[in-house]
Order: structure tokens, then C-alpha cells, then sequence
């Protein structure tokens, strides 16, 4: 059979000062075209293999916008996750603090050619005060959560405990954003096709809830800050889908402010603030727990229905706010048993009135 030789001329490319390197083959003639064929596979470009992972030597700068507008933030960072589509695992992570004047944060990524999911959150899943992160590493599985107590033998609730008030940390509340529909292909490589270029609008994942109680004979409740609950509400929420886990949790916090009505020693308001990432079975109430403990150390316990005003869509300047013991339709005053009042050194007990009525008594001079 007739055989020709084949010369092959390949270029190194670990190191491009090294002499050429030639092969020579002896081949017959109907392995030609096979041969051929083979060395034209070859000299594809890389970038267009979508199987590859992200590669800084090769890609499509996608510019990305997030506008913090609609969540009323200003975030001191943003957190960028891009997820390949296909497997649902992080490929890249941008984080970044740059922010322009309009609230708005501008910036590129490089990314190969393939299909990709984008989650952004403001912050970083490490600075937030008032929640904690898992499944991160998944696009369905990003996952913002309120640390819990587990249930005790008796008890068959998630129990979250009460952080001290911090007025900063109360509005570090988390919001996100997300994105499906972005690909990169092989003809934006060379330009024949315009790169894309994703605009996004987080709104708010969790809000901080501010509840009032009205109270009459505030006075005798025990100095301090009492911790209340509210039942029902969700351990977290997953970011790629924008709702709360439906996990329920009863969430603590202490009602950290008091103050008395003008002209008055003994009716007052108490007020308290906790984050919450919402409603976690539509189905059941919401009940807040007062357990109030009085000067003289007796146990005063009270409950209220907040469901509508848990589940209002109303919230001004990042607050839900709730006020109870208004004495309205269907919500009655709020009423603490008078009882004997320590002056601090325990050696007396006295009651506190109110200031009657003024009384104008003429006095003669002179």
C-alpha cells in the first residue's frame, strides 16, 4: 500500500522562546482527511467550549447595575454571587463599595461563555447584625436565617433570643435581588453580538417591626427592659425566590424605651424594636406575649392578637410599626395592676397618683 509522510510543524506553547518541534508520520492515504479533521477540532477557540468554568483568560465583560432605590438603602458594600445555571454552584464573587451619589452601584464582571443565575445582597453575609447565612454556595439554596434556641424537650418551638437594642444594627436589614436570564455566547466574544448588561432592584428580605404599648399604671411595672415575644413568625427567608423559609420561630425582644405622657407619672408608652423576615404560616395568628414583671416582683402576663397589623403592607422609612392599648375597637387599653412601689433603697413603699385638678387659692399679702 502506498504510504506518504505527513510533516507536522507544531508550536510550543508552554514557552514561546523554545525552537519548533517537528513530527513526522507515516501515513496512508485515506487517514489523511481524519488526521486533518482532527487538527481543525483543534484549532477551535477555547472560549466557545461552554463546559469550561470561568477563566480570567478568556470572557465577556457583563456590566451590572444595582439600583438600591426601592429598598430605601444605602449600602457601605454590595456582594455580587454569580451561579452557573447548570449545576446551581457559585463560579464568582464580587464585592464591592462603590457607590454613586443617585444610590446606584456600577460595575463588570468578566465572565466565559455559558448560562449563569446573578443574587445580589447589600453588605456582606459576614457584617450583618441581625442575621446569619447558609447555603450560600448554591443559587436555590442562599438562604438568610435568625439564629434560634432549639426546642426543649417539652416545648415544640424555635425560640430566637433577644439582641440588645442597637439603634445601627435595627436597620441593618437584609435585601436582595436576582437574575436567570443571563448568557454569555460564543459571537459576544468577537464582538459580532453586543455584550449583555443586567440591571437589577433589590427590595427588602426583612424589616424592622417597632411595637408601642399604650400603658396605664406604667409606673408599676419593674424597672428594667422586659423581654416580649411574637409567635409565628419565619427563621428566614431564601433570597433567589424573595420569600420568607415558612419555618416558624417565636421571635424575643426587649421593649427597650418607656416614657410617661406629658403632665403624667404613671401612663406611659414602652416601646421595642426586632427584625423580621415576616409570616411564617399564613394560616396561623400571630400572638404577642407580654409576660411583665411588677415593682413588688408579682408576675403580670397579658396577650394580644397582632396578626392584621404583623401582616399590613404599610411600612414607612424601613419600619413596620404597631401600636397596641389605644383603646379602639379591637384594642382594648392595656391596664397593669397598681402595686406598692420600692423607692430603690427598700425601705419604703409608696404609691404615685396622678396630679389632680389645679387648684387656685388667693393669698393675701400684706
Amino acid at each position: 500500500m502506498m504510504q506518504q509522510r505527513l510533516r507536522l510543524r507544531l508550536q510550543r506553547q508552554i514557552h514561546p522562546m523554545k525552537p519548533l518541534s517537528t513530527i513526522t508520520a507515516l501515513l496512508s492515504p485515506p487517514a489523511i482527511p481524519a488526521i486533518l479533521a482532527i487538527l481543525a477540532l483543534c484549532s477551535l477557540p477555547a472560549g466557545c467550549d461552554s463546559r469550561r468554568e470561568i477563566f480570567g483568560d478568556a470572557g465577556v465583560w457583563v456590566r451590572l447595575e444595582v439600583s438600591w432605590r426601592n429598598a430605601g438603602l444605602r449600602p457601605q458594600g454590595v456582594s455580587i454571587y454569580v451561579f452557573a445555571r447548570e449545576t446551581g454552584k457559585t463560579v464568582a464573587l464580587r464585592l464591592t463599595n462603590d457607590m454613586r451619589s443617585d444610590s446606584a452601584t456600577i460595575d463588570s464582571l468578566k465572565l466565559h461563555v455559558g448560562a449563569y443565575n446573578v443574587l445580589v445582597i447589600n453588605e456582606t453575609v459576614a457584617s450583618h447584625d441581625n442575621a446569619s447565612f447558609r447555603g450560600v454556595e448554591r443559587y436555590h439554596d442562599f438562604e438568610a436565617y435568625i439564629r434560634t434556641r432549639p426546642p426543649g424537650e417539652s416545648g415544640q418551638e424555635l425560640i430566637a433570643p433577644p439582641l440588645p437594642y442597637d439603634p445601627v444594627a435595627s436597620q441593618n436589614v437584609l435585601a436582595a435581588a436576582h437574575t436567570g436570564n443571563l448568557e454569555v455566547t460564543c459571537d459576544m466574544l468577537d464582538g459580532k453580538r453586543e455584550r449583555p448588561a443586567i440591571l437589577l432592584e433589590p427590595k427588602k428580605l426583612s424589616c424592622v417591626v417597632e411595637v408601642t404599648l399604650h400603658v396605664k399604671n406604667l409606673r408599676y411595672l419593674h424597672d428594667g427592659e422586659p423581654v416580649v415575644a411574637v409567635t409565628n413568625l419565619a427563621e428566614g427567608a431564601f433570597a433567589a425566590t424573595d420569600a420568607p423559609n415558612g419555618v416558624p420561630m417565636t421571635q424575643r425582644f426587649p421593649l427597650h424605651a418607656r416614657s410617661f405622657y406629658q403632665g403624667s407619672f404613671v401612663d406611659g408608652t414602652i416601646t421595642g424594636t426586632f427584625v423580621s423576615f415576616g409570616v411564617a404560616n399564613p394560616e396561623e395568628k400571630n400572638t404577642l406575649r407580654l409576660p411583665f414583671v411588677l415593682h413588688d416582683g408579682t408576675d403580670f402576663y397579658l396577650e394580644r392578637d397582632v396578626t392584621d397589623k404583623l401582616r399590613q403592607n404599610v411600612v414607612a422609612n424601613g419600619y413596620l410599626k404597631i401600636e397596641l392599648g389605644l383603646g379602639t375597637p379591637g384594642d382594648p387599653p392595656i391596664v397593669i395592676d397598681r402595686v406598692p412601689v420600692d423607692d430603690g433603697d427598700g425601705m419604703f413603699e409608696v404609691e404615685v397618683d396622678e396630679w389632680g385638678e389645679n387648684t387656685i387659692v388667693d393669698v393675701p399679702v400684706g
